[in-house]
């Protein structure tokens, strides 16, 4: 049998995706926050009820504050990268009038859109401002520590 040349897709996957638009978030805060988008375990795929190759959790959190982490959203996508999917934080899915628990993401565009609709909440504005307060103090005691 004589194979076709196969190549790779010139699609960003939707982790790419979210990645490029989650950048320069940090300095937005003065590095006080961070958005970092962290790769679900095996075990957690398979606790999943959701049938996905590739999943990850976008997790807001601070390093003054490492106890803490908000999950923003998670992703979920297979080895065709879209139709993608999004479980996002219930707070601002009900922002977003979304009644279903996934929402379903049909190419790069529409991902970058609905990010995009995602970080302008006035739940994440919320989340966000609320969290920098608490920070910016948790670095300020943690500055004052004589060791």
């Amino acid at each position: 049998m004589d194979w076709k040349k196969f190549e790779i897709k010139k699609l960003n996957t939707p982790t790419e995706v979210v990645l490029d638009v989650i950048s320069g978030f940090s300095e937005a805060t003065n590095n006080l926050l961070k958005l970092t988008l962290v790769k679900k375990s095996e075990v957690e795929l398979l606790n999943s009820k959701y049938s996905a190759n590739f999943s990850d959790d976008l997790v807001l959190h601070s390093q003054f504050m490492r106890a803490y982490k908000y999950i923003v959203f998670e992703l979920f996508y297979n080895v065709q990268l879209y139709p993608c999917a999004l479980k996002i934080e219930y707070g601002i899915k009900a922002e977003l009038n979304i009644s279903d628990s996934l929402v379903q993401i049909e190419n790069e565009e529409n991902l970058r859109h609905t990010l995009e609709l995602i970080f302008k909440t006035s739940k994440f504005t919320e989340i966000v401002s609320g969290l920098m307060k608490i920070a910016s103090l948790e670095k300020t005691e943690d500055d004052d520590l004589p060791f």
